[in-house]
């Protein structure tokens, strides 16, 4: 346990990453660590006319990663309807907004 002013902070008992793990991990090459596929490497290759950088690579990786490009779930968010009388806001960098009727709305953020 580790105490930090009046709080107490249990640790955990065992490790949370294995060694074999992060081994694993350190022997891919970097694109995969970094959650690209070897398609998006070499499509980055291809945008860049050379091979990418460690910095590129880790930009590349968010900004197509899902929380940024929606890279797997963008195909199905096309299939919801954006326009109607009950899309209050339709999609964009905020959530959208629909319209349940009696005076009730839901917000989804993706």
């Amino acid at each position: 346990m580790i105490r930090i002013g009046r709080s107490t902070i249990r640790l955990p008992s065992r490790p949370i990453a294995r060694l074999e793990s992060l081994t694993r991990v350190a022997e891919q090459p970097l694109h995969r660590a970094l959650g690209l596929t070897d398609g998006e490497f070499d499509r980055i290759q291809e945008l860049l006319e050379r091979e990418p950088n460690h910095f590129e690579l880790a930009v590349f990786s968010l900004l197509w990663s899902e929380h940024c490009g929606y890279k797997h779930s963008a195909l199905l968010l096309r299939r919801f309807p954006t326009d109607s009388p009950r899309v209050l806001q339709g999609p964009g960098e905020n959530a959208g907004v629909v319209d349940l009727g009696g005076g009730e709305a839901v917000a989804f953020k993706v």
